[in-house]
Protein backbone atom coordinates (compact mmCIF):
# COMPACT_ATOMS: atom_id res chain seq x y z
CA UNK A 1 0.00 0.00 0.00
CA UNK A 2 1.61 3.43 -1.05
CA UNK A 3 2.18 5.67 1.92
CA UNK A 4 0.66 9.25 1.94
CA UNK A 5 3.56 10.52 3.43
CA UNK A 6 4.90 10.46 0.13
CA UNK A 7 1.64 12.59 -1.66
CA UNK A 8 2.50 15.04 1.34
CA UNK A 9 6.11 15.23 0.91
CA UNK A 10 5.95 15.96 -3.04
CA UNK A 11 3.52 18.85 -1.54
CA UNK A 12 6.05 20.39 0.90
CA UNK A 13 8.58 20.07 -1.42
CA UNK A 14 6.82 22.01 -4.43
CA UNK A 15 6.08 24.54 -1.30
CA UNK A 16 9.35 24.93 -0.58
CA UNK A 17 10.84 25.47 -4.26
CA UNK A 18 8.35 28.49 -4.63
CA UNK A 19 8.41 30.00 -1.16
CA UNK A 20 11.21 32.61 -2.19
CA UNK A 21 9.40 33.09 -5.22
CA UNK A 22 5.96 34.00 -3.41
CA UNK A 23 7.88 35.85 -1.25
CA UNK A 24 9.46 38.08 -3.94
CA UNK A 25 5.65 38.95 -5.58
CA UNK A 26 4.16 39.76 -2.26
CA UNK A 27 6.66 42.45 -1.44
CA UNK A 28 6.46 43.78 -4.65
CA UNK A 29 2.32 43.39 -4.23
CA UNK A 30 2.24 44.87 -1.04
CA UNK A 31 4.22 47.56 -1.44
CA UNK A 32 2.69 48.88 -4.83
CA UNK A 33 -0.75 48.72 -2.25
CA UNK A 34 0.67 50.77 0.35
CA UNK A 35 2.32 53.25 -1.73
CA UNK A 36 -0.86 53.42 -3.99
CA UNK A 37 -3.18 53.87 -0.80
CA UNK A 38 -0.88 56.41 0.83
CA UNK A 39 -1.56 58.62 -2.29
CA UNK A 40 -5.28 58.94 -1.73
CA UNK A 41 -5.12 61.43 0.84
CA UNK A 42 -3.16 63.80 -1.37
CA UNK A 43 -5.17 62.77 -4.21
CA UNK A 44 -7.88 64.81 -2.11
CA UNK A 45 -6.33 67.57 -0.18
CA UNK A 46 -4.27 68.51 -3.58
CA UNK A 47 -7.23 69.56 -5.55
CA UNK A 48 -5.89 66.90 -8.21
CA UNK A 49 -10.09 65.42 -8.38
CA UNK A 50 -10.99 69.07 -9.38
CA UNK A 51 -8.58 68.99 -11.92
CA UNK A 52 -9.29 65.77 -13.27
CA UNK A 53 -13.47 66.45 -13.72
CA UNK A 54 -13.33 68.83 -16.64
CA UNK A 55 -10.74 65.90 -18.49
CA UNK A 56 -13.38 63.05 -17.26
CA UNK A 57 -16.47 65.05 -18.17
CA UNK A 58 -15.54 65.66 -21.73
CA UNK A 59 -17.74 64.36 -24.31
CA UNK A 60 -15.53 62.63 -26.16
CA UNK A 61 -13.91 60.98 -23.19
CA UNK A 62 -16.88 60.57 -20.53
CA UNK A 63 -17.75 56.86 -22.43
CA UNK A 64 -14.50 55.49 -22.63
CA UNK A 65 -13.61 56.92 -19.12
CA UNK A 66 -16.30 55.71 -17.94
CA UNK A 67 -16.11 52.00 -19.45
CA UNK A 68 -12.78 52.31 -17.30
CA UNK A 69 -14.18 53.26 -14.07
CA UNK A 70 -12.86 56.71 -13.94
CA UNK A 71 -15.75 58.49 -12.59
CA UNK A 72 -15.20 60.72 -9.88
CA UNK A 73 -18.13 59.52 -7.30
CA UNK A 74 -15.30 56.87 -7.77
CA UNK A 75 -12.81 58.72 -7.05
CA UNK A 76 -13.92 60.52 -4.25
CA UNK A 77 -14.57 57.04 -2.49
CA UNK A 78 -11.54 55.33 -0.79
CA UNK A 79 -13.41 51.79 -2.01
CA UNK A 80 -13.86 53.13 -5.21
CA UNK A 81 -10.34 54.80 -5.82
CA UNK A 82 -8.93 51.21 -4.22
CA UNK A 83 -10.93 49.66 -7.20
CA UNK A 84 -9.95 51.43 -9.96
CA UNK A 85 -6.14 51.83 -8.98
CA UNK A 86 -5.64 48.80 -6.87
CA UNK A 87 -7.59 45.90 -8.26
CA UNK A 88 -5.86 45.98 -11.85
CA UNK A 89 -2.29 46.21 -10.68
CA UNK A 90 -3.44 43.06 -7.99
CA UNK A 91 -5.15 40.86 -10.71
CA UNK A 92 -1.69 41.51 -13.05
CA UNK A 93 0.68 40.95 -10.91
CA UNK A 94 -1.71 37.85 -8.56
CA UNK A 95 -2.45 36.80 -12.11
CA UNK A 96 1.37 36.87 -13.38
CA UNK A 97 2.27 34.50 -10.10
CA UNK A 98 -0.12 32.00 -10.75
CA UNK A 99 0.49 31.21 -14.79
CA UNK A 100 3.85 31.29 -13.88
CA UNK A 101 3.96 29.17 -11.30
CA UNK A 102 1.22 26.69 -12.57
CA UNK A 103 3.63 26.33 -16.06
CA UNK A 104 6.74 25.48 -14.01
CA UNK A 105 4.92 22.67 -12.19
CA UNK A 106 5.46 20.32 -14.58
CA UNK A 107 7.61 22.00 -17.53
CA UNK A 108 10.44 22.58 -14.95
CA UNK A 109 10.78 18.63 -14.67
CA UNK A 110 11.38 17.98 -18.33
CA UNK A 111 13.65 20.69 -18.68
CA UNK A 112 15.78 19.92 -16.02
CA UNK A 113 15.87 16.49 -16.80
CA UNK A 114 14.37 15.47 -13.48
CA UNK A 115 11.00 14.42 -14.93
CA UNK A 116 11.92 10.11 -15.37
CA UNK A 117 13.27 9.89 -12.14
CA UNK A 118 10.06 11.67 -10.51
CA UNK A 119 7.59 9.59 -12.39
CA UNK A 120 9.49 6.20 -11.58
CA UNK A 121 8.78 6.83 -8.11
CA UNK A 122 6.17 4.88 -6.33
CA UNK A 123 3.28 7.26 -6.97
CA UNK A 124 0.91 7.20 -9.99
CA UNK A 125 0.39 10.25 -11.86
CA UNK A 126 -2.84 11.13 -10.62
CA UNK A 127 -0.68 11.28 -7.03
CA UNK A 128 1.90 13.64 -8.76
CA UNK A 129 -0.59 15.77 -10.34
CA UNK A 130 -2.71 16.12 -7.11
CA UNK A 131 0.31 17.08 -4.81
CA UNK A 132 1.53 19.89 -7.23
CA UNK A 133 -1.76 21.44 -7.80
CA UNK A 134 -2.44 21.15 -4.45
CA UNK A 135 0.58 22.77 -3.48
CA UNK A 136 0.06 25.47 -6.36
CA UNK A 137 -2.89 26.76 -4.95
CA UNK A 138 -1.60 27.02 -1.57
CA UNK A 139 0.16 29.42 -3.38
CA UNK A 140 -2.26 31.12 -5.04
CA UNK A 141 -4.28 31.53 -1.82
CA UNK A 142 -1.46 32.73 0.64
CA UNK A 143 -0.43 35.40 -1.95
CA UNK A 144 -4.34 36.60 -2.24
CA UNK A 145 -5.08 36.50 1.02
CA UNK A 146 -2.41 38.27 2.21
CA UNK A 147 -2.87 41.00 -0.52
CA UNK A 148 -6.55 41.43 0.66
CA UNK A 149 -4.62 41.51 3.73
CA UNK A 150 -2.76 44.47 3.13
CA UNK A 151 -5.56 46.48 1.04
CA UNK A 152 -8.09 46.39 3.93
CA UNK A 153 -5.31 48.07 6.59
CA UNK A 154 -4.62 50.48 3.63
CA UNK A 155 -8.20 51.17 3.50
CA UNK A 156 -8.44 51.60 7.34
CA UNK A 157 -5.21 53.95 7.78
CA UNK A 158 -5.75 55.83 5.02
CA UNK A 159 -9.87 56.28 4.84
CA UNK A 160 -11.13 60.35 5.23
CA UNK A 161 -14.79 58.61 5.93
CA UNK A 162 -15.98 55.07 7.24
CA UNK A 163 -16.74 52.59 4.15
CA UNK A 164 -19.11 49.58 3.64
CA UNK A 165 -16.38 46.92 4.23
CA UNK A 166 -18.13 44.09 2.94
CA UNK A 167 -17.79 44.82 -0.59
CA UNK A 168 -14.40 44.85 -0.42
CA UNK A 169 -14.18 41.45 0.68
CA UNK A 170 -17.36 40.01 -1.51
CA UNK A 171 -14.75 41.85 -4.85
CA UNK A 172 -11.77 40.09 -3.26
CA UNK A 173 -13.25 36.75 -4.29
CA UNK A 174 -12.79 37.96 -8.00
CA UNK A 175 -8.95 38.34 -7.41
CA UNK A 176 -8.84 34.46 -6.28
CA UNK A 177 -10.59 33.06 -9.12
CA UNK A 178 -8.91 35.36 -11.64
CA UNK A 179 -5.50 33.85 -10.28
CA UNK A 180 -7.10 30.05 -10.37
CA UNK A 181 -8.50 30.57 -14.04
CA UNK A 182 -4.79 31.90 -14.88
CA UNK A 183 -3.23 28.93 -13.32
CA UNK A 184 -5.54 26.39 -15.31
CA UNK A 185 -4.13 27.76 -18.17
CA UNK A 186 -0.73 27.56 -16.85
CA UNK A 187 -1.43 23.68 -16.35
CA UNK A 188 -2.44 23.60 -19.62
CA UNK A 189 0.42 25.12 -21.30
CA UNK A 190 2.89 22.96 -18.46
CA UNK A 191 0.91 19.69 -19.67
CA UNK A 192 0.99 20.01 -23.31
CA UNK A 193 4.58 21.81 -23.72
CA UNK A 194 7.56 19.44 -24.59
CA UNK A 195 9.97 21.27 -23.05
CA UNK A 196 10.07 23.97 -20.69
CA UNK A 197 11.85 26.86 -23.17
CA UNK A 198 9.59 30.14 -23.89
CA UNK A 199 7.12 29.05 -21.94
CA UNK A 200 7.26 32.07 -19.24
CA UNK A 201 7.53 34.73 -21.93
CA UNK A 202 4.57 32.85 -23.47
CA UNK A 203 2.23 33.00 -19.93
CA UNK A 204 3.76 36.51 -19.30
CA UNK A 205 2.46 37.83 -22.53
CA UNK A 206 -1.27 35.42 -22.34
CA UNK A 207 -1.89 37.61 -18.83
CA UNK A 208 -1.20 41.20 -20.65
CA UNK A 209 -2.75 40.17 -23.66
CA UNK A 210 -5.82 39.50 -22.11
CA UNK A 211 -5.90 42.55 -19.57
CA UNK A 212 -5.07 44.88 -22.85
CA UNK A 213 -8.20 42.98 -24.75
CA UNK A 214 -10.70 43.46 -21.84
CA UNK A 215 -9.21 47.45 -22.15
CA UNK A 216 -9.81 47.41 -25.60
CA UNK A 217 -13.03 45.76 -25.12
CA UNK A 218 -14.10 48.50 -22.65
CA UNK A 219 -13.51 51.46 -25.42
CA UNK A 220 -16.67 50.95 -27.09
CA UNK A 221 -19.98 49.10 -27.63
CA UNK A 222 -18.84 47.78 -30.79
CA UNK A 223 -15.47 46.19 -29.63
CA UNK A 224 -17.33 45.08 -26.24
CA UNK A 225 -17.31 41.08 -27.59
CA UNK A 226 -13.74 41.44 -27.44
CA UNK A 227 -13.38 41.46 -23.65
CA UNK A 228 -15.66 37.88 -22.96
CA UNK A 229 -12.40 35.75 -23.98
CA UNK A 230 -10.40 37.60 -20.93
CA UNK A 231 -10.40 36.73 -17.42
CA UNK A 232 -10.30 40.10 -16.47
CA UNK A 233 -14.11 41.03 -18.29
CA UNK A 234 -15.44 38.47 -15.23
CA UNK A 235 -14.62 40.72 -12.29
CA UNK A 236 -17.44 43.32 -10.98
CA UNK A 237 -15.76 46.06 -10.60
CA UNK A 238 -19.02 48.32 -9.79
CA UNK A 239 -18.50 47.73 -6.48
CA UNK A 240 -20.32 51.17 -4.68
CA UNK A 241 -23.67 49.85 -6.38
CA UNK A 242 -26.18 49.20 -3.18
CA UNK A 243 -26.57 45.25 -2.03
CA UNK A 244 -23.14 44.63 -3.83
CA UNK A 245 -22.91 40.90 -4.20
CA UNK A 246 -21.10 38.43 -6.71
CA UNK A 247 -22.59 37.87 -10.21
CA UNK A 248 -23.31 34.54 -10.45
CA UNK A 249 -22.98 34.42 -13.94
CA UNK A 250 -19.57 35.66 -14.20
CA UNK A 251 -18.48 32.88 -10.86
CA UNK A 252 -20.33 30.58 -12.81
CA UNK A 253 -18.12 31.50 -16.00
CA UNK A 254 -14.76 31.18 -13.91
CA UNK A 255 -15.78 27.89 -12.01
CA UNK A 256 -16.56 26.38 -15.23
CA UNK A 257 -13.08 27.39 -16.97
CA UNK A 258 -11.06 26.33 -14.02
CA UNK A 259 -12.62 22.97 -13.63
CA UNK A 260 -12.19 22.09 -17.64
CA UNK A 261 -8.43 23.36 -18.08
CA UNK A 262 -7.75 21.53 -15.05
CA UNK A 263 -9.68 18.25 -15.98
CA UNK A 264 -8.14 18.83 -19.44
CA UNK A 265 -4.57 19.30 -18.24
CA UNK A 266 -4.89 16.00 -16.08
CA UNK A 267 -6.20 14.13 -18.62
CA UNK A 268 -2.94 15.29 -20.64
CA UNK A 269 -0.97 14.46 -18.06
CA UNK A 270 -2.05 11.40 -17.65
CA UNK A 271 -0.49 10.08 -21.39
CA UNK A 272 1.74 12.74 -22.16
CA UNK A 273 5.40 10.88 -23.00
CA UNK A 274 8.15 11.66 -20.50
CA UNK A 275 11.03 13.50 -22.19
CA UNK A 276 14.56 12.92 -21.01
Amino acid sequence: MRSPAMNYNLFKMELYRYKNSMLIWLILICGLIILDMALYEIFLKEGMLKNLEPLLNQPFLAPMMKGFGMEIEKLSNILGFYVIRNTPLILLLTGMFSILTAVSLFANEEFEKTAEFLYTRPMTRTEIFGAKVLACMTLIFIINSVAVLTGFVSLEIFKTEDYEKAPFFIHSIYGFLTSLTFASIGLVISAVAKRGRGLFALSVAIVMGTYFLDLISKVSESTAYIGFISPFHYVDNDILVPDYTLNMLYTGTFVATILILTLFSYLYFLKKDILN
